[in-house]
């Protein structure tokens, strides 16, 4: 590839599109008449400029049904493997990676994808990330649904206070059982909602600041940002594995791309 014909616009339009053809696959067939006739117009737009020359589908005709489920197929595979092409090529996926630049990068380390390398030292950062994605990730369950996920908040807070407990020499004086039972007290009050999602929030705070120590100035942490894309990229115990981690690292990367 010609890192002279790639831009980062161009990149991240490629994911911008990728997304709105998933949208637009979904309302295709829809009942809703103006959703589908929408949903349409858009795949077909996409779909012509990635086949020129192609003929619009008949979507009243059933017949053809199988040809426009295949033709999503054809171009969701095309937007694919542009995503893919960016981040095997590693020439190009470090220049996108350098036009994002360090300011950016150290900004949005988060949004980068958690990949671990072996390196004793930065799997520890690797670690405090993993904390923090699953801090953020209970957050949304819980202020999305709160009665959904409930058993399993308070299921979380009593293990995260035990452990704390046991670890605490403070508190080597109670018994198991003891301890256990503070931790239970504890995570009950999880029970209400408006405790339960400020200790959610409290939980991903304490996270989001673990994972900052772990970084001595911004440049350390778009370094560690950088190293992400580059492990994703790179990582695969066969070629599907590959396509699969290249293809994750180029949409994570389109989504950082694409913050203000």
């Amino acid at each position: 590839m010609d890192r002279s014909m790639v831009t980062l616009d161009e990149f991240i339009n490629v994911g911008k599109d990728d997304t709105k053809l998933d949208e637009a696959a979904q309302k295709v067939y829809s009942t809703d008449m103006d959703e589908a006739a929408k949903a349409r117009e858009t795949f077909w737009k996409l779909f012509k400029a990635a086949f020129p020359g192609a003929q619009n589908f008949n979507y009243n005709d059933p017949a053809e049904r199988g040809l426009v489920e295949a033709a999503l197929g054809n171009l969701r595979g095309a937007y694919q493997e542009a995503d893919v092409s960016y981040m095997r090529d590693h020439a190009v996926r470090d220049a996108l990676l350098n036009d994002v630049g360090n300011d950016r990068l150290a900004n949005f380390a988060l949004l980068s994808p958690p990949t671990k390398t072996g390196d004793a030292a930065r799997d520890e950062i690797v670690k405090a990330h993993e904390k923090v994605v699953e801090a953020q990730e209970n957050l949304r369950k819980g202020a999305e649904n709160y009665n959904a996920v409930a058993k399993e908040i308070i299921t979380g807070i009593y293990d995260e206070v035990k452990k704390s407990l046991d670890g605490n020499a403070r508190y080597a004086h109670l018994t198991q059982d003891e301890r256990g039972a503070r931790a239970q007290a504890i995570a009950n009050l999880a029970r209400n909602q408006n405790y339960g999602l400020r200790i959610l929030n409290a939980a991903a705070d304490k996270a989001s600041e673990k994972f900052d120590e772990k970084f001595a100035n911004d440049g350390a942490r778009a370094q560690y940002a950088r190293e992400n894309y580059v492990a994703r990229s790179t990582m695969g115990a066969n070629p599907d594995e590959l396509r699969q981690n290249q293809y994750s690292a180029a949409k994570s990367l389109q989504l950082l791309a694409s913050q203000k």
